[in-house]
C-alpha cells in the first residue's frame, strides 16, 4: 500500500513531463505555422502585382501606408485602394482552400 500511495510510484506512472509536452506542442505549432504559410503563398498568387507589393509591404515587411506612399511615390489614396481590393480577392479565395 505504501509503496503504491509513495512519491515514486506517481512520478513513475505519469508518462509525458511538461517539457515533452511543451516540446510537442511547439513542434505541431511549426507544422501548422508551416501549413498556413503554404495556404498564405497561394493566396497571395491570386493578387495582381500591384495588390501583391502593397500587401507584402504593408503586412510583411511592416510599413503603414504613408511610409508606402512616400517611399515609393504612389498617392495614399491608391495605396489604401490597393490594399483594399487586395483583402477582397483575398477573403473571396481563402474559402477555395
Amino acid at each position: 500500500m505504501d509503496k503504491t500511495r509513495s512519491k515514486e510510484m506517481s512520478q513513475t506512472g505519469k508518462t509525458n513531463t511538461v517539457d515533452d509536452f511543451v516540446n510537442r506542442f511547439e513542434s505541431k505549432s511549426d507544422t501548422l505555422d508551416h501549413v498556413n504559410t503554404i495556404r498564405v503563398k497561394e493566396l497571395m498568387n491570386d493578387l495582381n502585382e500591384d495588390q501583391r507589393f502593397i500587401i507584402e509591404y504593408i503586412y510583411f515587411k511592416g510599413y503603414t501606408y504613408s511610409e508606402v506612399s512616400e517611399e515609393f511615390d504612389i498617392p495614399l489614396g491608391t495605396v489604401k485602394s490597393r490594399l483594399r481590393a487586395a483583402i477582397q480577392v483575398l477573403k473571396k479565395n481563402i474559402d477555395s482552400i
